[in-house]
């Protein structure tokens, strides 16, 4: 059941979101596994994950999607980017070891208010220093300004 993934769990208990942004996100969002990058794909820099995600998309190695995912060992999950061939895995283009991890994403349709929702949740908190303006425009879209999250 979703309410049981890792990620959901982790946003319930270990962030300050909104109870309505959690159903949300449970009503229009899906599991994902992490899966090895192909041969020959370079794996962009830490805190790169949107522009490596459309990089991705760009060459046809999936399309665009936008979620959170949850670090092995860690209990908070982040804002986070990566490419989708079929819908069920994960083509992360920044975490080599993106097997280990939880992801939850959302479709496209849905990524501007996944930033609204990821604005509201994470201001004024820590993280991994993600940019949290995970979908192209959705902060212009949505009338906010970009943040990094600081450590």
């Amino acid at each position: 059941m979703s309410r049981d993934h890792p990620v959901i769990i982790a946003l319930r208990e270990n962030t300050k979101i909104r109870p309505d942004d959690l159903d949300f996100i449970l009503e229009n969002g899906q599991n994902y596994r992490g899966v090895s990058l192909p041969a020959g794909v370079r794996r962009w820099p830490m805190g790169d994950c949107v522009p490596g995600a459309q990089d991705f998309e760009d060459r046809g190695l999936g399309r665009f999607t936008s979620g959170y995912v949850l670090r092995s060992g860690t209990r908070r999950p982040i804002p986070h980017s990566w490419a989708s061939r079929d819908g069920t895995y994960a083509l992360d283009p920044t975490l080599s070891d993106a097997v280990e991890h939880a992801y939850w994403g959302l479709a496209g349709k849905h990524h501007g208010r996944l930033n609204v929702i990821a604005a509201r949740t994470f201001r004024g908190t820590t993280s991994a220093g993600i940019p949290v303006d995970l979908a192209r425009g959705g902060f212009k879209i949505a009338g906010l300004r970009p943040f990094t999250m600081k450590l």
